[in-house]
């Protein structure tokens, strides 16, 4: 707003018209006012020693609709990969849930959106945490206006598309994956694992192979080669 020629109320509705969303203006206003801009607005009057009436900025900040974009967004994203993965454990859907909603994924989407250009906020460049919370404010500034369906389409349109060339482990580090895979065994009452060596090639020799086979039961759940044991 304190650019040359920026005309802000236009930059919002262009903003809105861009998304092809029916945002409520003032609604959407507020999702781009941070705490952290309304704080040091206040404190820069107080040093130009303005009337106290002159002082306080009547402006709402984006808390609340930050707090609601948020949980939408958590709430969709973990529904959808239950019932899209439904195999997958609940750590593998928590790591997916937490990489798109986490900053580095947030703030690429908020830039490309031009989101960093309307943002208030006390410090410029915009910080990523604040950029964050931004871009999830206008989420709850959508449920809010358009409700929960249009809401869901935009988290589908803008951040699980997202996933698009990931690989799921580069994601989800498993630290310990045969007690993930007993866990989940045990969670589903069923035949616990074990390793068996079923073929082996070289092992007097300096480049020795085991082929280690995952059975439960009888059923052979999967192998892997490796070069020792």
């Amino acid at each position: 707003s304190q650019q040359p020629n920026w005309d802000y109320h236009a930059e919002v509705e262009a903003f809105s018209h861009r998304l092809n969303e029916n945002f409520n203006l003032d609604l959407l206003k507020t999702a781009f006012v941070n705490p952290c801009y309304v704080t040091s607005e206040e404190a820069r009057r107080r040093e130009l020693r303005l009337e106290r009436e002159e002082i306080t900025l009547n402006l709402k900040d984006n808390q609340q609709l930050f707090e609601k974009g948020l949980l939408l967004t958590s709430t969709y994203l973990q529904d959808c990969f239950h019932s899209t993965y439904p195999n997958l454990p609940a750590d593998g859907v928590k790591a997916l849930t937490s990489h798109l909603t986490g900053s580095q994924t947030v703030c690429n989407v908020a830039r490309n959106l031009a989101v960093e250009d309307l943002t208030l906020s006390a410090e410029f460049p915009v910080p990523q945490e604040i950029l964050r919370k931004t871009f999830f404010a206008l989420i709850g500034a959508l449920l809010e206006t358009s409700g929960p369906e249009r809401a869901t389409l935009f988290v589908r349109d803008f951040l699980i598309t997202q996933l698009i060339g990931k690989d799921l482990f580069e994601m989800w580090p498993v630290i310990n994956p045969m007690g993930l895979l007993v866990e989940e065994l045990k969670n589903r009452k069923m035949f616990l694992p074990e390793s068996r060596l079923t073929r082996q090639s070289g092992a007097s020799t300096v480049l020795p192979v085991y082929f280690v086979g995952l059975y439960r039961y009888v059923t052979n759940v999967g192998q892997h080669a490796v070069e020792w044991l």
